[in-house]
């Protein structure tokens, strides 16, 4: 039995906004940070879902709705690097201390700024809730054109990727598997996608180090003279890495890796 594309797909973003807000009141500076990165996650999958069914549901709400969620994953984004890096260096590593000074910094920050998005949240729990009128399709139908094109799209970024062996071009080709990956979670579940999540961490790793390092980047003036030598060791042993993740991207063949 067909479904219409607005009464199948509605709720399931409504659902994924829910868990973004669940997630968003249990963060805590000083405890568990997968909140934070479940918060992120839900909004990301949301706003993924809107950009792919976008040419077949009504511009008004996908409109307002990417506008307002992009405001709410935006200032998460500091925090969460300073997670990941806070991770990657350990506790005891002498830029420890300093790391978790600018944690809790960026935490009141992002907790004030949660705080005044309230307004935001109130329109997208509107927006998810209230009938958006008329679709162009049933639900099975969309999703398959969808799914289709994602794929063709992706196979065309794999290849520019192994053409030019840019990191932007690897982003490009990261941000295209987790999309792929995103629409079968939710909208295809019976469908494997082991093989997405395999090269969405491979690219994941490297997207990690280039953020690594324009945080370190950003960060070296803010730090005594006695700090600075080891931000500027770490910096260099983290574009190292960088050049060594790019180097194995570029070596491998992913071909059978992609549906």
């Amino acid at each position: 039995m067909t479904r219409r594309l607005i009464p199948a797909l509605q709720p399931r973003l409504a659902a994924l906004y829910l868990h973004a807000l669940e997630q968003g009141m249990a963060m805590d500076c000083h405890g568990d940070i997968e909140p934070l990165h479940r918060y992120r996650v839900a909004l990301r999958k949301l706003r993924c879902l809107l950009k792919l069914y976008r040419p077949y549901l009504p511009e008004q709400p996908v409109q307002a709705l990417l506008a307002s969620t992009g405001q709410q994953a935006r200032i998460s984004n500091r925090m969460r690097d300073l997670d990941v890096f806070a991770e990657s260096l350990g506790r005891a590593h002498p830029l420890a201390a300093q790391v978790e000074r600018w944690r809790q910094q960026s935490f009141t920050e992002l907790y004030l700024a949660l705080g005044q998005l309230k307004r935001e949240r109130m329109l997208c729990q509107t927006c998810l809730s209230v009938p958006w009128g008329k679709d162009k399709g049933s639900f099975e139908e969309v999703t398959d054109q969808v799914e289709r094109k994602l794929t063709s799209k992706a196979h065309k970024d794999l290849q520019k990727a192994r053409e030019s062996g840019a990191p932007e071009a690897w982003h490009r080709l990261r941000l295209r598997i987790k999309a792929q990956r995103y629409l079968k979670e939710v909208c295809l579940p019976h469908k494997p996608w082991k093989r997405e999540k395999a090269l969405q961490d491979a690219l994941g790793e490297l997207n990690d180090s280039c953020s690594q390092i324009g945080f370190l980047e950003s960060r070296l003036d803010e730090v005594d003279t006695g700090m600075r030598p080891l931000m500027e060791r770490l910096l260099q042993d983290t574009r190292e890495r960088m050049a060594q993740q790019l180097a194995a991207l570029n070596q491998q063949s992913w071909h059978s890796e992609q549906n």
